[in-house]
């Protein structure tokens, strides 16, 4: 990922173009190789005492984000008795959140502190798939831990003895089926 676009003058309405400053050629846009304007979207660099503590506050952001979400997982994962199934939409939620300070945080911290790309596409690629996936992941896990909560409230005495993760998930589906499909 580039931190410009390369455009033709052609795909640049008039009133763009005339004040557009020039690059000692006369036209603004010459590259040499044929009519190019380029925009640069990253933003003015930080100040050396800034930038530092930019990346001191977001590397202890990543490693409280990291160990915290593994510490949430790890818990469930060896305690029996917490493997219910709000405890795993909130495993869902802390993996999500470590694999945003895992990866895309990292990511974003040598993009700000170098004000340029310099990882390649394959790992500007990498990163924006994650953080989509990632995000949708959230929202659809924050949706399913609602409409449980909801249920669970509606029906304690007939929902809590069944408290099992298939049948909560089963049991979610058909009620939010139930009840929201328009006949």
């Amino acid at each position: 990922m580039n931190s410009s676009w390369n455009i033709t003058a052609d795909e640049l309405p008039p009133w763009f173009i005339e004040g557009l400053p020039s690059d000692g050629d006369g036209d603004g846009f010459s590259d040499g190789q044929g009519v190019v304007f380029e925009f640069d979207f990253m933003p003015e660099d930080l100040s050396e005492s800034a930038r530092m503590a930019f990346c001191v506050l977001y590397v202890v952001i990543i490693v409280l984000g990291l160990g915290g979400n593994c510490m949430t997982a790890l818990v469930v994962a060896v305690n029996r008795e917490m493997r219910t199934v709000t405890n795993v939409f909130l495993v869902s939620l802390a993996v999500s959140d470590a694999l945003i300070a895992g990866v895309n945080m990292p990511l974003q911290l040598r993009l700000y502190y170098h004000n340029d790309w310099t990882l390649g596409q394959a790992a500007c690629k990498l990163g924006a798939y994650t953080q989509g996936v990632v995000i949708v992941a959230s929202i659809l896990t924050l949706i399913a831990l609602a409409v449980d909560r909801y249920n669970t409230f509606l029906n304690t005495l007939v929902y809590l003895p069944n408290n099992t993760i298939q049948y909560s998930f089963i049991k979610t589906a058909d009620k939010t089926q139930r009840e929201y499909s328009v006949i």
